[in-house]
């Protein structure tokens, strides 16, 4: 590997020289708060300020009942994500799902702001910076992630934290920022398994800067040093580790734990190893749907131009992450796998601002000024793409299985609109339900992901607690729950379903359905009674 300490000379323009010494650390701050502060404007304003739906809502409401165990295994415990929650909730005097969501918020503008810095740190001017930074920013699936509750958002922060601190290694070659870096992973993982797959990539650049001497340190054996590195990722670890450990003790099988921990009850979907020609397409669609703007068509120009960057060490370690990370989600096989893209979207507005940069450097200044213009422009106009297409498509019916029809919900904006502010279907369900019920009735769902946002309802007290909430699917009914309905009903209370499809309720041998609103009232059916 060449040098990693050959940084790239600034570019000819004198205008665009960088601040030297205390002067650019001064700048590179304050550019970095202004990026921040951008961010987390926008992201406030359109975060989801109340319960939600699926498995945001299952974080928010394991979070405001700390239970941080999890039915499917430790590896969606998220511990680090769980006791950020938990403190969001404390500190913050707002609605609870909007405290929650405010961790997500400030993760993501973490992310864009440390995603400007290391571009321009690349040799890349701060327009380019500014607009891929933007670019990322509107990003669909980064844009949903940063305005909901989810893990995610921490990824992205922690990954791009990583990437700064790998810039600071290769410029000031301090063993003490490896072991930062190396400590910042180790709660990455904590926080979300998707982050042990850069843990290799550094692993290697410490054993090469240990080997070929690529520090300068002079007091201490850069190799006894370097044993410290993996207790600095085990104590950044410990969140999770403490949660294994407990897991342990309480089933004495170890392998069990790690693989709880490791892939949790999704083994099947990790470990696929098929890629098929429809899920290619389906990626790439995607793709392009988080970027349909005019900074697309740079991705290319930035890969070139981030291979031929001086700053060896830090985009070769990029290149070979981008190549892991985009060989994983694309052959991950689960529902929501275009969840997962966001983390290569990070890479993309990394080598689309690179790509920009080399763009504008060969043009003159007038024809550099119409282009940044252009582009800045068509980043600009991405939510009105989302607007168009979400209306174009409920319009004309299509995706109708995909995005399903749900109580309250409307698929094609819960779906293809990323921001959170408008998406009130679980706040409606909870209204129809308030509406219908009292102390001890029953409610009754279809499916599980759907039930959160009524639970969020109990615990903030705008739903009676003594309401019992039952799962019961698409199968035949369970005695237990045929007594329980029976027993409620006969007492004078009420038992309501939540239908999967709103339009087409599950038959229940013995009953009949009274619609109200999208939810139906369970009654029982006298004709079948005097049968």
């Amino acid at each position: 590997m060449a040098n990693p300490t050959h940084q790239q000379t600034a570019p000819p323009d004198a205008s665009d020289a960088q601040p030297q010494g205390a002067n650019a650390l001064r700048c590179a701050v304050k550019h970095w708060l202004i990026a921040f502060l951008v961010a987390a404007v926008i992201y406030t304003i359109t975060a989801d300020k109340g319960p939600q739906w699926q498995d945001s809502g299952w974080h928010q409401t394991r979070i405001m009942s700390f239970d941080i165990d999890h039915p499917f295994g430790l590896a969606l415990t998220h511990p680090v994500h769980f006791y950020l929650g938990r403190l969001s909730l404390a500190v913050l005097p707002l609605e609870p799902g909007f405290a929650i969501t405010m961790l997500s918020v400030v993760a993501a503008a973490v992310a864009i702001a440390n995603l400007f810095t290391l571009i321009t740190l690349l040799g890349a001017r701060r327009p380019a910076a500014a607009v891929a930074s933007f670019g990322l920013l509107l990003a669909h699936t980064f844009f949903e992630h940063a305005t909901h509750t989810e893990s995610y958002a921490l990824v992205a922060a922690f990954l791009t934290t990583e990437w700064l601190l790998l810039a600071r290694f290769q410029k000031h070659r301090r063993l003490s920022t490896l072991a930062v870096l190396f400590f910042v992973n180790g709660i990455a993982v904590a926080n979300h398994n998707l982050a042990i797959i850069a843990a290799p990539t550094y692993a290697v650049v410490a054993a090469l800067a240990i080997r070929h001497g690529w520090t300068r340190s002079q007091k201490r054996s850069t190799a006894r040093f370097g044993a410290y590195l993996p207790i600095a990722w085990l104590v950044g670890f410990q969140p999770l580790l403490f949660l294994m450990l407990k897991h342990w003790q309480a089933n004495g099988d170890i392998v069990a734990t790690i693989r709880s921990a490791a892939v949790g009850d999704f083994a099947d979907a990790v470990m696929n190893t098929g890629l098929s020609a429809k899920g290619l397409a389906f990626a790439a669609g995607f793709c392009a749907y988080n970027f349909p703007n005019l900074l697309l068509p740079l991705l290319p120009v930035g890969l070139a131009a981030a291979w031929r960057n001086s700053n060896r060490l830090v985009v070769r370690v990029l290149f070979i992450q981008f190549a892991l990370y985009a060989l994983f989600v694309t052959r991950y096989a689960i529902v929501d796998q275009y969840s997962y893209f966001f983390v290569l979207y990070l890479f993309f507005a990394l080598f689309m601002g690179l790509g920009l940069d080399a763009l504008l450097k060969r043009l003159t200044q007038s024809r550099r000024r119409i282009a940044l213009a252009l582009i800045a422009l068509s980043v600009a106009a991405t939510p009105l793409t989302y607007i168009a297409t979400a209306r174009v498509l409920e319009d004309r019916g299509a995706f109708a299985g995909m995005v399903g029809n749900k109580p309250y919900r409307n698929g094609f904006t819960a779906f293809f609109l990323p921001w959170g502010i408008g998406k009130q279907y679980a706040e409606q369900l909870n209204d129809a339900v308030v509406a219908i019920c009292g102390p001890d009735d029953l409610i009754l769902f279809e499916e599980t992901m759907s039930r959160f946002g009524v639970q969020y309802a109990q615990l903030t007290g705008r739903l009676n607690p003594s309401i019992e909430i039952r799962v019961i699917g698409t199968e035949a009914l369970d005695e237990t729950t045929r007594d329980m309905i029976a027993i409620t009903l006969d007492a004078g209370r009420n038992v309501v379903l939540i239908p999967r499809d709103r339009d087409k309720p599950r038959e229940l041998e013995g009953y009949r359905l009274e619609r109200v609103g999208d939810i139906y009232r369970v009654l029982p059916d006298r004709v079948s009674a005097s049968d």
